[in-house]
C-alpha cells in the first residue's frame, strides 16, 4: 500500500545522501530507517532517543545467547502442561481451534472458546460449517 506522507526536507535530504551510499533510493532509505526503528521501538524510550541524539547515551548491540533447552526438558513441560489441564487451556484462550474431524475424515472440527464444536472446512480462506445436506451425504 502506497501512502503520500509528508516529511522534513531536511530528513529527505539526509536520506537521499544516506541512500546513495548504500546504493539505496530515497523511499528505500526512509523505509529501511523505519524498519531499524521499529526493530528497537520496544528496546529504547523517548528519552534513550533524545540522549542518544544528544550525544549522551550510546546503543550497543550484544548477541543474545540462548540458554541450550534439552529435547527431554521441553517434552517433561509439556506433559506437565496437559496433565494439570494447562496445555488445553493456554491453546484455546479466547479463540478458535480447529483440528481433523475424527468422525468425518477429511474435514475439521472447529472448537470455539465456549466449547461447542463444528465440522467443515475452509473455502477462500473462512471456516464453513457443514449443512446438514453436507452431512446427508
Amino acid at each position: 500500500m502506497t501512502t503520500a506522507v509528508r516529511l522534513d526536507d531536511t530528513l529527505v535530504r539526509h536520506a537521499a545522501a544516506e541512500g546513495a551510499v548504500h546504493r539505496r533510493s530515497t523511499p528505500k532509505q526512509i523505509e529501511y530507517w523505519a524498519e531499524i526503528g521499529r526493530a528497537v521501538a520496544s528496546d529504547v524510550s523517548a528519552e534513550d532517543l533524545i540522549a542518544i541524539l544528544q550525544g549522551i547515551r550510546q546503543v550497543r548491540v550484544e548477541p543474545v545467547v540462548a540458554e541450550p533447552v534439552s529435547s527431554d526438558d521441553l517434552w517433561a513441560e509439556v506433559d506437565q502442561a496437559r496433565a494439570s489441564g494447562e496445555l488445553e487451556r493456554s491453546i484455546s484462550r479466547g479463540r478458535t481451534v480447529y483440528q481433523a474431524s475424527g468422525e468425518k475424515p477429511g474435514y475439521l472440527e472447529a472448537i470455539y472458546p465456549d466449547g461447542s464444536r463444528e465440522i467443515g472446512q475452509f473455502r477462500n480462506g473462512r471456516f464453513e460449517a457443514l449443512s446438514d445436506r453436507d452431512n446427508a451425504a
